[in-house]
């Protein structure tokens, strides 16, 4: 199954994403110094994709909205995966940085699992009620998930 918008959003992404995202984050080193997506948005894009108007009446240009948020995201991760980049998620307050030290890359990896096992809890959840309202298990060939329905297992709900 294809996602056509997502499909989309990646053929808009810009060429040079990568290697301007690594500039923009060039001094952005330890937590401290995160870069909102909104502020990586503002580098990256220059011209704003809308405005917005505040409670007084100002209006101000806004540069992220979910496209150019999916750009961003999906370009992180390419740097980290594809060219060992040590970029990280700051959860806390949003945005990216070049991690300041191990430290900082250990807590991203937790962080990164922790939501791994979440999906991996959904998946399992889903399976037993694949089974449960349709009587039915995976489909042959498909992959398990980390965790497995096992005789007798089930919920009190």
């Amino acid at each position: 199954m294809t996602n056509k918008i997502y499909e989309s959003v990646k053929a808009r992404t810009p060429e040079d994403i990568h290697l301007n995202i690594k500039s923009i984050l060039t001094y952005a080193i330890g937590q401290e110094n995160t870069m909102t997506k909104e502020d990586i948005a503002h580098a990256l894009y220059k011209t704003p994709c809308s405005h917005r108007t505040d409670e007084h009446g100002n209006q101000y240009p806004v540069y992220l909205n979910s496209s150019r948020d999916r750009q961003i995201r999906d370009a992180v991760s390419e740097l980290v995966i594809y060219f060992d980049q040590h970029i990280v998620t700051d959860t806390d307050n949003g945005g990216f940085h070049y991690a300041g030290s191990t430290e900082e890359i250990d807590a991203n990896i937790a962080d990164l699992q922790s939501r791994c096992d979440a999906i991996q809890l959904r998946i399992a959840g889903l399976n037993r009620a694949r089974v449960k309202v349709f009587n039915k298990s995976r489909p042959s060939g498909a992959q398990p998930g980390l965790f497995t329905l096992q005789p007798g297992q089930g919920r009190l709900l």
